[in-house]
């Protein structure tokens, strides 16, 4: 009886469903579908044949007044495809939240992109640092305002790991994009501690099986495959690929190498998929494999691309790449010290191959800095790219999107240097923001430009009020910081000194910016007696008006105190009634899962896409697309609205045969020949879904134990 009674209770178990709902991971379309066919948070987006190229922002409204906004969210391919694909690359920008250190580098790095007229960005990973809220709000501003016309594809690093921020903010942390039938990439997430988990490369193996007729393939991570710098003719079964913890010549990095099968996995899945080139970032430097297999005969270009914005020893840069459509590349803006593919282990920690944004740099940089006013911006270009070469031309059409306060803007170059010129081609003002097409041209190394966008004309000098001292009182033959708040309520504070007035010398001290509107003063007073001491101020705005005043400080000897502080008494520096908004402060989270600011829909005109939200919407008023686009020297304001309708399974198989969810009309096939067939139709339904046996292997261990107890117990008897 008792075995009996054994029998029925495994079978019962294994009865036991594991979910009732089944889920494609990480796929394009990252959907949901119940057992009984019906998920009421997923819709088929579809793009009307009148929608022109460009990337757009995702406007949905519903009946009860709720509208949601995703910007940078779909972007409309060009119906004849590229030719040529300018990709930016960049990588480790660890946005810190405001105030924040470097944050020149990452202004002059996002506006580079457009300045070298790249067609696409993509940015892999560590783009904050601690993955605080307030961090993301600083880096989706600054992207916003500096990139707004390039699609950005965007993966996580280590240092957004650990909170649901990124999602909230960018969207989901793997994805891949089809861009055309030409390029495929694909975004997977190495998580802190440098590997991804075994289902990502089940899901990746997946996506790359499911489209082996795209004949460019790029995969994204953050942490690098190889900590190694040159050609390797080898295949992923070479005993040479081995622990690095334990063999210093291997040439995988430690954080692959703590898994070294499943790195081989990764390197099996390039050969067999003939895999173009794989994009890593985190070990801010630059570090270039070719990975030549000896095994399938393809190479697979591994692109280590340095930090944007880190101090010294860090090399700071950024790389543009041109992709040809036959898998081919170049890079057209290399320094002296690019060594490209070449070299060996012995130069893997010296390779600097980026373009540098680092004035700290010896060989050239391109310098920028960007000023917030309360009426108006402040732009500082510098091009100093190679001085002991060949000049590199920075000349190009940009559109920026500012914060703004009322419908008028004016443009004023402040100075300039060299053959460098700016003008504002054109702009336009919508729902608080400033559309500005600027044209800017920076021939020569060596020329400079400071231009400002100002909403009203400055002039009033800025003020200035003493806050407190420490030491208090202020005291002799130590360092003492003085702190004062300054303000400009006009266009802003260009630059703040301060002097001790000594029988009529003028000595400089110390100023730094701190939070805020403070700033501080390190001063240094030598005397045996307590004494007082004129220390004068001087502010200058951007405007060019002038703030000057001496302030009179008592420093007391050891054992003497009282008051010390005699004047000038003035009214603390009040905020302007109107001022503009900080970039940072108009990003709001997102309500979508399977796409978003980071990984932009891909279409055609005319083609659907299977779209993910993170609740039910409701009932939908309206849903449209909408942007600012250059044409010719002029912006233009395009609006279209779009069909968002309840997906059910099947409803692409009702669309033309030709219509991909995902875009792709193209015909060429792949220049080399995958090694696994072509999938059938892959684009008709959603990638296949990863296997999850969990449940089950736990259920077998729980049966295995229970077994064994039981035998043991009937034995015992």
């Amino acid at each position: 009886m008792k075995r009996h009674l054994l029998a029925i209770f495994i079978v019962v178990l294994f009865l036991i469903p594991s979910s009732s709902v089944i889920v494609g991971v990480r796929s394009n379309y990252n959907m949901r579908e119940t057992t009984n066919g019906e998920n009421k948070t997923v819709y088929l987006l579809t793009v009307p044949e009148t929608a022109d190229t460009g990337l757009y922002d995702l406007y949905i409204e519903l009946e009860n007044g709720t509208k949601y906004w995703i910007p940078r969210s779909v972007w409309v391919l060009p119906s004849n495809g590229f030719t040529k694909l300018r990709i930016a690359h960049i990588s480790d920008l660890h946005f810190l939240g405001t105030p924040a250190e470097n944050q020149h580098l990452r202004f002059v790095g996002l506006l580079l992109t457009q300045l070298f007229g790249a067609d696409l960005v993509i940015e892999t990973g560590d783009n904050a640092d601690t993955a605080s809220i307030s961090q993301y709000i600083e880096s989706r501003g600054y992207h916003w305002t500096f990139m707004y016309p390039l699609p950005l594809l965007l993966i996580p690093g280590n240092h957004d790991f650990g909170t649901p921020n990124w999602e909230v903010y960018y969207g989901p942390r793997e994805w891949y994009r089809l861009i055309g039938n030409k390029i495929l990439v694909i975004g997977i997430d190495t998580m802190g501690e440098g590997l991804p988990k075994e289902s990502s490369l089940k899901w990746l193996e997946q996506v790359l099986a499911n489209n082996t007729d795209v004949p460019i393939k790029i995969i994204l991570m953050h942490h690098p495959v190889f900590y190694w710098q040159g050609e390797l003719v080898t295949n992923y079964q070479s005993k040479t690929l081995r622990d690095p913890h334990q063999y210093v010549d291997s040439p995988l990095s430690y954080y692959w190498g703590a898994n070294v099968s499943m790195a081989k996995w990764l390197l099996r899945l390039c050969e067999d998929y003939n895999v173009t080139m794989v994009m890593a970032g985190h070990i801010h430097r630059d570090q270039y494999v070719k990975y030549v297999s000896n095994r399938t005969g393809t190479v697979t270009y591994f692109i280590t691309t340095t930090t944007m914005a880190q101090s010294r020893p860090n090399y700071n840069g950024l790389q543009i790449i041109d992709l040809l459509m036959d898998g081919n590349f170049t890079f057209p803006y290399v320094p002296p010290t690019f060594i490209g593919f070449k070299g060996d282990a012995s130069v893997r920690g010296r390779v600097y191959n980026s373009i540098p944004d680092d004035p700290t740099w010896d060989v050239g940089y391109f310098y920028g800095q960007f000023l917030e006013g309360n009426t108006a911006y402040d732009f500082i270009l510098w091009n100093n790219l190679y001085p002991d070469s060949e000049n590199v031309p920075i000349s190009n059409v940009v559109t920026l999107a500012l914060p703004w306060i009322g419908d008028q803007a004016s443009f004023k170059v402040l100075s300039s240097r060299g053959n460098a010129h700016a003008e504002m081609l054109d702009y336009m003002v919508k729902d608080g923001i400033l559309y500005a097409l600027l044209n800017i041209t920076m021939p020569n190394c060596g020329d400079m430009i400071e231009f400002v966008i100002y909403a009203a004309e400055d002039y009033t000098p800025p003020v200035a009020e003493f806050k407190l001292a420490t030491p208090r009182p202020p005291r002799l033959n130590r360092s003492v910081t003085l702190y004062f708040d300054i303000m400009d309520a006009g266009w802003g504070v260009r630059n703040v000194s301060a002097y001790l007035v000594e029988d009529s010398q003028l000595i400089p001290l110390e100023v730094k910016k701190a939070a805020g509107l403070t700033y501080t003063l390190s001063v240094w007073v030598t005397a045996r007696e307590t004494v007082n001491r004129t220390i004068r101020l001087v502010v200058y705005d951007l405007a060019g008006n002038v703030y000057e005043q001496d302030y009179i400080f008592t420093f007391y000897a050891p054992g003497e105190s009282g008051d010390y502080y005699y004047g000038p008494t003035e009214e603390s520096p009040e905020q302007p009634s109107q001022q503009l908004p900080s970039v940072m402060e108009f990003a709001e989270p997102v309500i979508s899962k399977n796409f978003g600011p980071g990984s932009p829909v891909t279409v055609y005109p005319g083609d659907s896409y299977i779209i993910e939200f993170k609740h039910e919407l409701g009932d939908v008023s309206r849903v449209y697309i909408a942007g600012v686009f250059r044409e010719d020297n002029e912006l233009v304001y395009k609006e279209f609205d779009i069909s968002l309708v309840p997906y059910v399974p099947g409803m692409l198989t009702t669309t033309s045969p030709t219509t991909s969810p995902t875009t792709t009309t193209s015909t060429t096939s792949p220049t080399t020949s995958p090694t696994t067939p072509p999938s059938s139709s892959p684009t008709e339904t959603p990638p296949p879904t990863v296997p999850d046996y969990t449940f089950y292997m736990v259920i077998l261990v729980i049966v295995i134990i229970l077994i064994v107890i039981i035998i043991y117990l009937l034995r015992k008897r």
